[in-house]
């Protein structure tokens, strides 16, 4: 299938904003770039992602004619081998330096297992996404039957996605404290996938300004009356998602993507997965030499961009690329 300019823009974005939403991660800090980092990029980060894979499940045709049991193999090899690989990797380093990082890793097996089955207690804690993904992926005949059907039905779908998102959930059990919010982004990217290329192109150059002027206005409100309005963040989340979705049908202008952001979309995956280990190896470095906060913000995020992409470049450039496991561990 054709590359998708407007989707790969997200994709290069997606990951910056997650190494922006880390940078303060471990740190006392306060201020604007708190707000920015720890408050308005948590509206939406995830969501983004969520939403990308929903468009992108609906626009090429679900499990585009393989068997339900082909479809759940091939998302358990991308998703769940490298949930799986990197939380045992990373169990390593936190054991070693747990003291540094200030972390208690426990080596009991139940512990271990809890680790699996709580994903947001796991290792590094930011992998649930994998395993929450593969989640809502088992329900794809589901997604199927609803989006192919007619728009009313999916009109409810979306309106219970609503319900589940303020639905109070606390257990961690296997996401569930964020699979009832971010499976509503899931299903707003469904339904966008179900208009062709033309038809989503033009509803999104129609509403640019008005999702950008509601996403500048309701992300301040919801900034100012932070706490107040928790349950209600889907409102703000969909207007920013919506802004960042029509901005970039403007790549669609172009004839064909440079071949270098066209290929760091393509790292989205690995850059994501690598991020946050580094940034905390930075964060734990600059600890110890009482580096500066603000110096300590600029090469966790610097470090978390630059050290994921030249490991993907070395991987690459070894050729073990071409080994099939290599490729769903590093996501390329």
């Amino acid at each position: 299938m054709q590359e998708i300019l407007y989707i790969s823009v997200l994709q290069i974005l997606g990951p910056l904003f997650v190494i922006l939403g880390h940078s303060l991660n471990g740190i006392d800090a306060s201020g604007g770039w708190y707000i920015f980092s720890k408050q308005w990029i948590y509206f939406f980060h995830m969501p983004l992602f969520f939403m990308i894979s929903g468009y992108l499940l609906s626009f090429k045709g679900y499990s585009a004619q393989k068997s339900y049991r082909e479809f759940v193999y091939k998302k358990f090899k991308r998703l769940m081998i490298p949930y799986i690989f990197w939380n045992i990797v990373s169990y390593v380093p936190k054991l070693f330096f747990q003291e540094i990082v200030n972390d208690s890793v426990p080596l009991e097996f139940s512990e271990v297992v809890k680790a699996f089955l709580f994903p947001r207690q796991n290792i590094w804690g930011h992998t649930w996404f994998l395993a929450a993904l593969f989640f809502i992926y088992l329900a794809t005949p589901f997604w199927k039957k609803i989006f192919t059907a007619a728009k009313k039905y999916q009109i409810v779908a979306i309106c219970i996605g609503i319900l589940l998102y303020v639905f109070p959930v606390k257990t961690e059990f296997l996401c569930f404290s964020d699979l009832h919010k971010d499976v509503l982004f899931f299903m707003l990217g469904c339904f966008l996938g179900s208009l062709t290329k033309d038809q989503f192109c033009q509803a999104m150059k129609k509403n640019r300004l008005f999702y950008t002027i509601a996403a500048l206005i309701l992300s301040a409100v919801f900034l100012i009356w932070y706490n107040r309005l928790e349950p209600l963040r889907f409102i703000p989340c969909t207007f920013i998602l919506l802004s960042l979705f029509s901005s970039a049908t403007y790549a669609e202008k172009l004839k064909r993507f440079p071949p270098q952001l066209s290929d760091l979309a393509k790292r989205a995956f690995g850059i994501y997965i690598m991020h946050w280990p580094v940034m905390i190896a930075v964060r734990t470095v600059c600890q110890i030499l009482h580096v500066d906060t603000i110096i300590t913000v600029i090469l966790m995020t610097l470090f978390g961009c630059i050290v994921p992409n030249i490991i993907i470049w070395l991987f690459r450039k070894i050729k073990l690329d071409r080994i099939e496991i290599f490729r769903y561990l590093l996501g390329v």
